[in-house]
């Protein structure tokens, strides 16, 4: 009888049953020990140009970073890149064996990857500072006013006294909601990027979950999600600063694997509450990304009805939507209110005929197909891919998923088609976000299941390898400050407590009525006027929101790109700027651009102040104008503005008078004198206007809809009330 071999000791064991990922980790400890012993010296020596040629002539053309940048972007490839490579090494050893990794273990996995990826694109070396970049200060310092109204008042969506125009919403887009966790345990600015990184890391992990739920296919969802960990980095979100899209992303992918798990996993209770917690958070956070998930879910219920022959009844959506919609009235009152206000329009429509649109749309199809990266290229292909797939499968269940992905393909491709019609203009251009994602389904779907192991992890790994080339190697990491007051450290000498300062607006395109974009150009200018204003705590006559949509009908309320109302400023525009100017009470100005800095120049109204790091200031020639303008004698004042009132203080009236407030005019205001009187408000000149005759103080109060949110509070915990017992349900999938 022979003997069995002795088995090889544990440790011996696991490292060679983990053979290339042990290997791909001596690699990286080894690249990470050389570049500790000689990389830096090498990098220093290549920077000073005393290090080979080729060498240098890295450094040559980027001589403006100094040599700490260089070295901090070289770690964070080297030390990124390494730890993206074990995970991956891990990860494609357990596709190609044929063993799936346990869902936990996945998700750990999944988790580390998309931190490592959210590494490569916010500046973790500078983790807690302000992100100045593009529109990270504009929703940075829009989520924190609503989440300290929420917290202070019962209402986010108030009166901003603090810009002129009053309207403390970015077209009713923010992530106060997601921020308010975070701010109240870590406060500002560290529980603002630690949001960021929560929420980007939601992204792929909600990924996975809806897919698991959505096509019943464990293997495919691994892989789908951690090919979106990677695409986090080619996100144009991120670089650009589009706070709100970023939680929504994630918050769309969550609320959709609730709703599924609440239609098909029984009518229970938990996924109920689930999906109307996660909806109504991403109402709050962005308008059209709601649309988006509820025509989404609409469509998965009419396709499992068509084609599975699952239906849903009207009744169990019932529970669904009613508090959903309880929950979301304040949001959509809001909403109503400031529809005067903003618009939804596009920028600046061209009235043109069907046929004209039509080819501007196949047009506009064409030239995103064209463009760089290639991402629509790769939807379209694997498109066709699936195409070949449906026709060699006789899986009618797999059938069933390859017609449901060609279908939802087709309608992102032309889903851009509808840019060019009224009132659609954003949500067709927030639909590309998802390309990259189906892309990856469409792509891990082609592979057939009776494939071997190693052949179905060969192609993903080549599917990887595509994906990982429309991600940038080094992808641009958002500047930060310390402080505020960091952004420009002279503009607070020149301002002093009590000014009303015009401070030129910063878009991204031109807002001229031709659509020259190229006209402009902001250059290192970002969307930072909100947290200057924060910073110099006076008022600012600007719109908050600095780009020209969706503030279109009333242009003539702020200065941006050195255009005014729409067209340049010069003589012809110049002097209605310069009647808004004395009529609000504006005493100084600070802009950037040369046309407006021309303008100022040599105008007669306006001197020269002083030049800070970014802007030209001036200050106005006369007295302004005070806050509180009472006719026929007497003085005003205001004693306490809030976001939802302000006491006006009135002496030495004697007789009828009428007062003029310099704050905007909203059909929500009310006042009452001291003794409980309520005072007739009218517009004048789009300021506040009201008639007294003695002297005392008048309380004006901002309407905040208190009962809306409380009957908006108590809806988000009646789905915890329904039935306990779950319902076996039919999946479409199955």
């Amino acid at each position: 009888m022979t003997e069995s071999p002795a088995p090889a000791p544990p440790l011996r064991a696991w490292i060679w049953r983990h053979r290339l990922a042990a290997l791909a980790l001596l690699a990286v400890l080894a690249a990470c020990l050389g570049h500790e012993s000689y990389g830096r010296a090498l990098v220093r020596a290549m920077y000073e140009g005393t290090s080979s040629g080729f060498l240098n002539a890295i450094f040559h053309r980027r001589a403006a970073y100094d040599l700490a940048h260089y070295q901090h972007q070289i770690e964070i490839m080297l030390y990124g890149y390494g730890a993206l490579l074990v995970l991956a090494t891990v990860f494609f050893s357990a596709l190609g064996s044929g063993k799936r990794l346990r869902p936990r273990a996945y998700v750990v996995l999944l988790v580390l990857v998309s931190l490592a990826n959210i590494a490569f694109v916010l500046p973790v070396c500078d983790f807690g500072a302000f992100l100045i970049d593009d529109d990270y200060p504009k929703f940075h310092a829009s989520a924190v006013e609503h989440a300290e109204a929420l917290l202070r008042y019962g209402s986010p969506f108030g009166y901003n006294h603090d810009f002129q125009g009053g309207v403390p919403a970015f077209y009713m887009k923010s992530s106060f909601l997601a921020l308010l966790p975070f701010l109240v345990v870590l406060g500002e600015p560290l529980g603002h990027q630690v949001m960021l990184i929560v929420f980007l890391a939601l992204i792929p992990l909600s990924l996975y979950l809806l897919l698991r739920t959505a096509l019943r296919d464990e293997s495919l969802a691994q892989v789908v999600a951690f090919l979106a960990a990677f695409q986090i980095r080619s996100l144009d979100y991120v670089a650009y600063g589009m706070t709100p899209a970023l939680v929504a992303l994630g918050l769309v992918f969550l609320s959709l694997f609730f709703l599924l798990r609440y239609a098909f996993g029984g009518y229970h209770r938990r996924w109920l509450g689930a999906a109307v917690l996660a909806t109504t958070a991403l109402l709050y956070t962005h308008l059209l990304y709601f649309a988006l998930v509820w025509l989404v879910f609409a469509g998965l219920l009419a396709w499992a009805r068509m084609a599975a022959g699952v239906r849903v009844p009207p009744m169990r959506l019932l529970p669904l939507g009613a508090p959903a919609f309880l929950a979301g009235l304040p949001f959509l009152v809001s909403l109503i209110d400031y529809s005067a206000f903003v618009t939804t329009q596009s920028d600046y429509p061209l009235q043109v005929g069907l046929g004209v649109q039509v080819f501007r749309a196949v047009q506009y199809n064409l030239k995103l197909l064209t463009e760089a990266g290639g991402d629509r290229w790769l939807l379209l292909l694997s498109v066709l891919f699936l195409v070949v797939a449906h026709a060699q499968t006789a899986d009618a269940r797999r059938r069933l998923k390859i017609r449901g992905l060609v279908l939802l393909s087709a309608v992102i491709l032309v889903a851009p088609t509808l840019e060019g019609l009224p009132h659609l203009t954003t949500l067709a251009r927030r639909t590309a976000v998802f390309v990259p994602f189906v892309f990856a389904i469409n792509a891990a779907l082609c592979l057939a299941p009776s494939l071997p192991a190693r052949t179905r992890a060969a192609a993903v790994l080549l599917v990887f390898f595509v994906v990982l080339c429309q991600c940038p190697l080094q992808p641009r990491i958002p500047r930060t400050v310390a402080t505020l007051g960091d952004i420009d450290p002279a503009l607070a000498r020149r301002i002093a407590p009590g000014d009303h300062v015009l401070v030129e607006n910063t878009a991204h395109v031109s807002p001229l009525i031709t659509r020259d974009y190229k006209r402009f150009k902001p250059g290192t200018y970002g969307h930072w006027l909100p947290q200057l204003q924060r910073h110099l705590g006076v008022r600012f006559f600007a719109q908050v929101g600095e780009d020209p949509h969706p503030y279109d009908r009333r242009r003539d309320m702020y200065v941006t790109n050195g255009t005014y109302a729409g067209k340049p400023l010069d003589e012809e525009t110049g002097p209605a700027l310069l009647e808004q100017l004395r009529h609000w009470g504006v005493n100084k100005v600070c802009v950037w651009s040369p046309a407006a800095i021309d303008f100022f120049t040599r105008s007669e109204h306006f001197t020269f102040l002083a030049d800070s790091a970014k802007y030209r200031c001036f200050q106005a020639a006369d007295e302004p104008l005070g806050e509180v303008r009472v006719s026929g004698g007497g003085t005003g004042r205001i004693l306490e503005a809030t976001p939802f009132g302000m006491t006006v203080a009135l002496e030495n009236i004697s007789g009828p008078r009428t007062v003029t407030v310099a704050r905007n005019w909203f059909q929500y205001w009310s006042a009452h004198d001291e003794a409980g009187t309520e005072i007739p408000l009218r517009e004048a000149c789009r300021m506040i206007s009201f008639e007294v005759s003695r002297d005392g103080r008048v309380r004006l109060h901002y309407r905040r809809h208190t009962l809306l949110y409380l009957v908006a509070g108590l809806a988000l915990f009646l789905p915890f009330l329904g039935p306990r017992r779950r319902q076996t349900r039919a999946h479409p999938a199955a």
